[in-house]
């Protein structure tokens, strides 16, 4: 440091004699042109002057130079994010995929055809789903008939109704064969059950006319005892004061043990008799709670069955609409992917789109990974067309209407964020009149994010080289 300051001050010191040299020693007029041409070539070039464009020239270098650097350090630029897009409808495209797999039956519109919402637009081959839709359906009738039929079943077997007065009634046609089916199951159900019951209260009946007669049986013998009894005991007393044999008393006694003991025999069949006729009505219960708890089971079994087949004839119907394609939304068929008929499309096929046509217009561009934290919404925005060079037709304004924060895998630039920004013309003007923009355009977006000075652009890749350097491994 030492050394600069005496270099600096030797400098200043060969300047300041050299100024007082010239002070003290005044050049002498300049020589005018003729005067120079007439002296030696050595002096007259050493006298004449150097020329001023010279200097001029490197004055307005310096000088520019200078206005430059001024400028770097005075001047602002505009930060610009740049997004690359497309044109999209404000109510985005609408893409018609089918939900099942099957061949094309009929196609009613073409590429370009304006449709309306809901009209019909391709057609598949229904085969498949309709004869699952009808096998469903005649299952269904099954099982509400058959259900039908165990309700009458019961009805049945809880009012004592026989075969002739039952039948099965439905709200809603049903067919003949099915339906005489069941009524034939119904009848014959009803009439072996009515048949078991009936047998039970034949049996019955016999029985309680037996207990009827065994217990008439009873009360005579009862009263034959009873006479019996009153004999032994004439006899008895005769035998006391005896004026009768004991041979007639014995034989009296006998026949009074033996109706007493007949007595007891009938006593014991009248029980058992009353049992039996117990038993029986027991077994009329038994076999009535039987055919009614069959009967119940059996219906909740049909019911289920019933609930389970409505729902797979829910999902075949849907399954069979599905084979016919409609347009969710009025507007322009574009990009027809089917054109013969028979032809096979897949699920998750796209086999054309639908333009709102009602809807406007935006751009969907996407943000770069470094540009996120910068790029808000409201902000302005550059639109500039791919298909009219804008050094020739312009630009369109714009505002940033929606930042995604969810960013998605983009190949060749990684992740990125979708942007919308909307359009304040969907027009522009060429060849002396407004040509419409349409959806899938492609555009480039350019998002003002701040301003800098110049020389903050020009020194950041010196500022980082600087930081970055000799720090590799």
């Amino acid at each position: 440091m030492r050394q600069f300051w005496e270099e600096l001050k030797r400098y200043w010191e060969i300047a300041r004699v050299t100024w007082e040299d010239e002070v003290r020693n005044p050049k002498p007029p300049a020589r005018t042109k003729p005067e120079r041409e007439f002296l030696p070539a050595a002096i007259e070039i050493t006298d004449t002057p150097a020329s001023p464009a010279g200097r001029i020239l490197a004055g307005l270098l310096i000088g520019l130079f200078v206005i430059g650097i001024a400028w770097s350090i005075i001047g602002k630029i505009d930060i610009n994010a740049t997004l690359v897009g497309r044109v999209i409808p404000t109510g985005k495209v609408k893409v018609i995929e089918p939900l099942e797999t099957g061949s094309v039956l009929a196609i009613h519109v073409r590429n370009g055809e304006r449709v309306e919402a809901g009209q019909l637009m391709v057609e598949l081959d229904p085969t498949d789903s309709t004869a699952d839709r009808e096998r469903l359906a005649r299952d269904l009738m099954a099982a509400e008939l058959e259900a039908a039929r165990l309700r009458e079943t019961i009805r049945a077997g809880r009012e004592g109704l026989g075969a002739r007065e039952v039948s099965i009634e439905t709200t809603i046609p049903m067919d003949a064969e099915l339906l005489a089916m069941q009524s034939e199951v119904l009848l014959r159900t009803v009439a072996a059950h009515q048949a078991a019951l009936d047998s039970l209260a034949g049996e019955r009946e016999q029985q309680v006319a037996a207990l009827a007669r065994i217990t008439s049986s009873v009360e005579e013998r009862e009263k034959l005892v009873g006479v019996i009894g009153e004999r032994v005991n004439m006899y008895k007393t005769l035998l006391e004061r005896e004026t009768g044999t004991r041979t007639n008393y014995l034989q009296v006694a006998q026949l009074l043990y033996e109706e007493r003991a007949n007595l007891r025999t009938e006593q014991g069949q009248m029980a058992e008799t009353e049992a039996a006729i117990s038993a029986t009505y027991l077994r009329e219960q038994e076999t009535i709670a039987t055919f009614l708890s069959k009967a119940v089971t059996d219906l909740a079994d049909a019911e289920s069955r019933l609930s389970g087949l409505t729902q797979e004839l829910i999902k075949a119907t849907r399954r069979e609409a599905r084979n016919r394609l409609h347009a969710p939304v009025s507007g322009i068929v574009r990009q027809l992917a089917v054109h013969t008929v028979g032809e096979v499309v897949t699920t998750d096929q796209q086999i054309m789109i639908i333009i709102p046509e009602d809807a406007g217009l935006e751009v969907e561009a996407m943000l770069l990974n470094k540009d996120k934290g910068f790029v808000l919404v409201e902000q302005g925005a550059e639109i500039k067309v791919d298909a009219f060079p804008f050094t020739k037709y312009g630009t369109i304004n714009g505002i940033v209407l929606d930042v995604s924060n969810d960013a998605i895998e983009e190949e060749g630039t990684g992740l990125v964020f979708p942007v919308r920004v909307s359009m304040d013309r969907a027009t522009m003007r060429a060849a002396g009149e407004d040509r419409a923009l349409t959806p899938g355009m492609s555009v480039t977006v350019e998002v003002k994010t701040g301003k800098r000075r110049v020389i903050e652009y020009l020194l950041t890749p010196l500022l980082r080289y600087r930081d970055e350097a000799i720090r590799e491994r």
